[in-house]
């Protein structure tokens, strides 16, 4: 028994002498080297000296990011409240931090003691400038996010599993705050994690404040998610900040909610999942906002208690379903009187309801596998139903095996896999990977193709800016952007075949990264309000194509139109 004492002393002694063989730093002690004209690398230099779980400190002060910093050695980061990091050019994310070593232990190397579970990321501004992402979290086992804010994600301002897996993430005192144009869309906490806590988090003016999408039991408490006033574009219209807002997205299971408070969103709470509970939330907005609903149900069931919702116009819908199987129960205390109590009878949600003449009349195969992935990405960010997920899937498992040189010809699938690429249903998984290299493969091609259509290219080099945020895509894509847009100007719709009219009208939504450059809005904003005027949402009611018209104009469409009047 003495002897099993002292082997099982050592072997916990071991494990110690390795947990304490990481070593702490501070951000002074790595300086800008010779040729160095942003702080990324000494940043890297730093994070890397912490290999194995150190803490790195850094103190106040301005930094600039050029590149990623990559965070993939369990190190801890811990940044002073005045620590400003600004993104100086694009690229995908500011930071991504990477668990593996703690997720799967096996992988970490025999000199790491990987069993570390308080790892963290504390303090700091991250500062997108609609350059860039802020901060990504992957693979991770128990991680602590606080007290940090995150500005002007380009289109995060911090994305939990959007590669990766993890669970029990704790995220409490967060800032998340859009305050310049062109971000329209933008999430500012996406987690795709379960068994995860969020406390006292704010977000400001991200097109959806916090998205839950996917997996489950997550507890959410005071939480504020809301929209600034800013002074619109056009006298008595929605600022694009407002536009198409979700305060909250939740589509994950068993989702607690405590004290959260949607304020100032088109949708204050959109839940899709099953065995949602909200408890004392509510609801508030501006009258610029109509048309309101405050809680949007797609599908599963909902407990909501002490909640409180205020009227902003006659338009204001309390609560709308998609599906007749969706459940909600109000308890006896809510306060619901500015809307006449809860609601009673049927309500009607027409984009699902229109979608579904769509989706019903579909089949994958070969030939048209880039029609029903599509179909299908629009049926599961309606419905959220396991059908829409499982034939996404199997039209996706058939398109990614289509070489690139192929894809990139075809204007239909090229749009079908830069859709799946935004919606929530290929996050996270290989899906999404495949999806990344393939439109990057596609990007590859065209460098080196010749008498390829100028759109064509144009929207491929957008689309692989999209997923990777590199500079090299971007420069590609604004080198042929004057010569796309004048050749797309040339083009009357009216006296084209259908078959041509159509691959205009892909192309022409595929050009959604380029219209957003501030430079060239004007010139795009114009014709792609034009051509966009030209859609119709009653044609051929019931074609995928006609669905496809449809999303489109609504998302992009209107922002376009308004800036070229």
């Amino acid at each position: 028994m003495k002897n099993h004492f002292g082997i099982a002393g050592l072997c916990f002694f071991s494990f110690v002498a390795s947990a304490l063989a990481a070593t702490d730093h501070v951000l002074t002690d790595f300086p800008r080297l010779a040729g160095e004209t942003d702080d990324t690398p000494r940043f890297q230099r730093a994070v890397d000296a912490c290999y194995g779980g150190g803490l790195l400190t850094v103190p106040s002060g301005d930094y600039e990011f050029a590149s990623t910093l990559y965070v993939t050695n369990l190190c801890s980061v811990q940044l002073s409240p005045a620590a400003v990091i600004r993104a100086v050019r694009p690229m995908k994310w500011m930071v991504e931090i990477d668990c593996t070593w703690e997720y799967q232990k096996k992988k970490a190397p025999k000199d790491v003691y990987s069993r570390n579970f308080n790892l963290s990321w504390s303090g700091g501004i991250l500062d997108g400038c609609g350059l860039a992402s802020c901060l990504a979290l992957d693979n991770f086992a128990h991680f602590i996010l606080e007290k940090a804010t995150f500005n002007n994600g380009r289109i995060y301002g911090v994305g939990v599993e959007t590669r990766g897996r993890g669970y029990e993430l704790i995220a409490r005192d967060l800032y998340f705050h859009t305050s310049i144009p062109g971000l329209e869309g933008n999430t500012g906490l996406y987690t795709y994690g379960g068994d995860s806590h969020f406390i006292d988090i704010i977000s400001v003016n991200y097109t959806i404040g916090i998205h839950l999408a996917g997996r489950g039991s997550n507890r959410m408490s005071r939480c504020h998610v809301w929209g600034v006033s800013t002074r619109p574009l056009i006298k008595d219209q929605v600022p694009e900040t407002l536009k198409e807002s979700v305060c909250f997205k939740i589509d994950a299971t068993d989702t607690v909610m405590r004290d959260c408070y949607a304020d100032t969103g088109n949708i204050g709470f959109w839940m899709n999942g099953w065995e949602e509970r909200m408890e004392c939330c509510s609801y508030a907005g501006l009258r610029l906002l109509k048309d309101s609903v405050v809680i949007r149900q797609n599908r599963g069931s909902i407990w909501a208690n002490g909640f409180y919702a205020r009227r902003i116009s006659k338009d204001s819908v309390l609560y709308a379903y998609a599906n007749k199987d969706s459940r909600i129960r109000w308890d006896d205390d809510c306060l619901l009187s500015q809307f006449g109590g809860p609601p009673k009878g049927d309500a009607k949600e027409y984009t699902a309801e229109w979608a579904n003449k769509t989706w019903t009349s579909l089949t994958v195969d070969e030939c048209n596998a880039a029609q029903v992935l599509i179909a299908s990405c629009d049926r599961w960010e309606t419905t959220c139903e396991q059908e829409a997920l499982d034939m996404g899937r199997e039209a996706w498992k058939i398109l990614s095996g289509v070489p690139a040189d192929k894809i990139a010809a075809d204007p239909f699938a090229l749009f079908a896999v830069w859709r799946f690429h935004w919606c929530t249903l290929s996050r996270p998984g290989e899906e999404r990977l495949s999806d990344e290299r393939l439109l990057v493969d596609c990007a590859r091609f065209l460098e080196t193709a010749r008498n390829v259509d100028g759109l064509v290219r144009t929207a491929v080099f957008s689309a692989a800016y999209d997923v990777t945020g590199a500079p090299k895509w971007r420069s590609a894509e604004l080198a042929v952007a004057d010569a796309a847009i004048s050749d797309a100007g040339k083009v009357q719709l009216d006296g084209l075949s259908e078959a041509k009219a159509r691959e205009r009208k892909q192309l022409l939504r595929l050009l959604r990264r380029t219209e957003t450059d501030a430079v060239r809005k004007d010139r795009y904003g114009k014709l792609l309000g034009e051509e966009a005027a030209k859609i119709s949402v009653t044609e051929t009611e019931g074609d995928v194509r006609c669905l496809m018209d449809y999303w489109f104009k609504r998302r992009h469409a209107l922002f376009m139109t308004t800036l070229s009047k």
